[in-house]
């Protein structure tokens, strides 16, 4: 019944441990989902999206999926991100330090970027402003009056355009806005429905080139914004910038000139950048940021302006208003050194220091537990003899009463049964001798040297009551077996402490290399057995029959030994000087040995000890 208990407890163990295998390695596998807050349909945003969510998804094991959303600008994706609605978002790097008069102007409420992180800047935008020749436009000042294109409410272009032409004096009483839907934008400005368009865009962006190129009736031109500076002073992100000569069209170019100084068409940039959440999987934002930089040549060749050679770290941004987001940092110190490298020295002169110390406080609760391991091992070894002693009385009575054993020596040297017993005696004798040796070194107590006497004089005292051959062979093989047995169990101790001598924990252990200890000579066993026998010139002792009621009376003699050794082990238990666990072992052995000796005693009930 208890073998198969135990296999059915090995297959639950099994079973649970594949199960638990088997759902780990689903959920490290299972793709991860992300959400991707990135503006209009129509915008670089939405397309570096639908090229991120394709290189992502082919450049990650186990697999990022990502879910693009379209929604109306950086204002929105800024309040999906804030709300956990999305876990990546794009946004104009402006609207993260815009004045709270530009969103009263607009009614919009502040967006919550406590736990907005950054994880890259991907390409600037620059404010562009689009006028009509035949509108009288030189400046932004001059907007006054005039119809303008709006841009999307809840994007950021309408913001910025705010920012700008507040700081021009401006407030939306002063010009018309004109709304339009995205698609009809260019016809509206070419019929003459507006006179002005506003855009925060890449230089060159596609839309902007067909205002300047598609409306020649309306000779349409880009107007210069020309105090950076005094805007950066409202605006930390806002950054000085030049449209290029022929950035729209080369011949005829669009603008026209950029080389002479009065005429340089200048304006200011924004970063375009890609956010995300503090809560979102460090580890999954690290494995973005890689694909993000390890493909940027991907995103070059599948984008229509390379705006991806423009992706830096959030490092060589010039301002840090929001913090770089823990995975992407992890990706951008791969490089670097890390603490332990940057400290290695201080660390070894720390390591030498506190490693003997930390080895020698080791090695000295190890010898505080071994001492309470011995403590109990040697409680074992008094209940181990007293049950080979038993053992060797049980042997000698069935010995005694089969008087075909009694013949010759030659018959009892080649008997099991004789073997048997003097294998038993002469480990009761080594035990004594190892116990007297460790007396002398204080390791043991004075009761493990009285107990062993006692159980060594119990089976000499047996022996001596035989008036046979077989007591005087055993008496004569049990030093040379002694010999043997006690070679034996050195071996065994020093394969036992083979590893700490090689450490060098314990001097009092032979290193590798040296000699082992001599053996000792049966002479030793033979003084020490010589002394446990009744000396010639004792009185006569009372001659018993070796029988079965002898065999019972000396099992409640055991048993009286076996009670006083529990009690001692009992007692160093509370004194601690032996652990709990230790203690267990010892009962269940000592139990072992009860139950043989409680069987022998109910074979005799009779018999009186006394």
């Amino acid at each position: 019944m208890l073998i198969k208990l135990k296999w059915k407890g090995s297959t639950f163990f099994l079973l649970g441990s594949f199960t638990i295998l088997f759902l780990t390695l689903w959920y490290w596998l299972m793709p991860t989902q992300v959400k991707f807050a990135a503006g209009r349909k129509d915008g670089e945003s939405y397309k570096f999206a639908l090229i991120f969510k394709e290189l992502v998804e082919q450049n990650t094991f186990p697999r990022i999926n990502i879910e693009v959303i379209e929604t109306d600008g950086t204002q929105s994706n800024l309040q999906k991100l804030g709300n956990q609605q999305a876990d990546l978002g794009v946004a104009q790097a402006d609207l993260l330090a815009m004045p709270n008069s530009v969103r009263k102007q607009l009614n919009l409420q502040p967006v919550d970027l406590s736990g907005t992180r950054l994880i890259a800047s991907l390409f600037p935008d620059a404010y562009q402003l689009i006028v009509r020749g035949d509108a009288g436009i030189k400046r932004v000042t001059d907007l006054r009056g005039k119809r303008i294109i709006m841009p999307p409410q809840q994007g950021g272009q309408i913001q910025s355009f705010y920012f700008l032409t507040e700081h021009y004096g401006l407030s939306k009483q002063d010009y018309q806005f004109v709304t339009v839907t995205s698609d009809y934008e260019i016809t509206a400005f070419c019929r003459g429905d507006a006179q002005a368009v506003f855009h925060v865009r890449a230089i060159g962006h596609e839309k902007i080139r067909r205002l300047l190129t598609e409306c020649p009736q309306a000779n349409p031109e880009l107007i210069a914004i020309d105090q950076a500076g005094a805007l950066r002073i409202k605006n930390p992100y806002i950054e000085e910038s030049v449209i290029p000569k022929g950035a729209y069209r080369g011949e005829d170019p669009i603008p026209e000139n950029d080389m002479e100084p009065n005429k340089q068409l200048t304006t200011v940039k924004v970063q375009r950048l890609l956010l995300t959440h503090r809560n979102v999987n460090p580890d999954v934002i690290r494995r973005l940021t890689e694909v993000l930089f390890e493909h940027r040549q991907d995103f070059i060749q599948k984008m229509e302006l390379p705006l991806a050679a423009y992706i830096t770290p959030p490092q060589e941004t010039k301002v840090d208003v929001v913090a770089t987001h823990l995975g992407a940092q992890w990706y951008y110190n791969r490089e670097q050194p890390y603490w332990l490298e940057q400290n290695s020295g201080t660390l070894e002169v720390l390591l030498g220091v506190m490693i003997p110390l930390a080895g020698w406080f080791w090695w000295l609760l190890q010898q505080l537990e071994q001492a309470r391991k011995d403590k109990a091992d040697d409680y074992i070894r008094e209940v181990t003899a007293l049950m080979d002693a038993q053992d060797f009385l049980y042997r000698l009575v069935e010995l005694e009463t089969n008087p075909s054993l009694m013949k010759e020596t030659d018959a009892l040297n080649g008997n099991p049964q004789v073997n048997s017993a003097i294998d038993k005696i002469a480990k009761i004798l080594v035990e004594k001798y190892d116990t007297e040796t460790a007396r002398e070194k204080g390791i043991v107590s004075q009761e493990s040297v009285v107990s062993f006497s006692r159980t060594l004089r119990k089976v000499v005292k047996a022996l001596e009551q035989s008036q046979t051959e077989l007591a005087n062979y055993i008496f004569a093989q049990t030093p040379h077996r002694a010999v043997i047995v006690g070679s034996d169990r050195q071996k065994r101790q020093s394969r036992k402490n083979f590893l700490p001598a090689l450490i060098g924990f314990d001097p009092s252990i032979p290193l590798v290399g040296e000699k082992n200890p001599p053996v000792i000579d049966y002479l030793v066993y033979q003084a020490v057995l010589d002394k446990a026998r009744t000396p010639e010139n004792s009185p006569p002792t009372q001659i018993f029959t070796l029988d079965q009621q002898f065999l019972a009376k000396e099992a409640k003699l055991i048993r009286q030994d076996l009670e006083a050794i529990f009690k001692r082990a009992v007692d160093a238990m509370v004194e601690e000087r032996i652990s709990q666990d230790s203690f267990q072992a010892f009962r269940a052995i000592w139990q072992i040995a009860v139950d043989d000796v409680d069987r022998v005693i109910r074979e005799q009930p009779d018999v009186k000890v006394m």
